[in-house]
């Protein structure tokens, strides 16, 4: 997880699938609690979402890996 500033951002994920599922989740509660960004943000393929965010913590959250899942995730802020 890291600490998002707030603003508007770029979640970007690639690689191979392999049918996994990739969230963008962020943290109102410092980790606590973690909720699911909305669906632009949920991938299960190659590809990149806008989303807008107070201050919080973020994270990408990968679920039902296959054997040859390997993918990267980014969370950039947009200028």
């Amino acid at each position: 997880a890291v600490n998002w500033a707030g603003g508007v951002g770029q979640f970007i994920v690639t690689g191979t699938f392999d049918s996994c599922t990739v969230k963008m989740q962020m943290s109102p509660d410092d980790g606590t609690t973690w909720i699911d960004v909305g669906s632009d943000t949920t991938l299960t393929a190659e590809g990149l979402a806008n989303f807008e965010l107070g201050a919080c913590d973020i994270r990408a959250n990968l679920s039902s890996a296959g054997g040859s899942t390997s993918v990267s995730a980014w969370m950039t802020a947009r200028k």
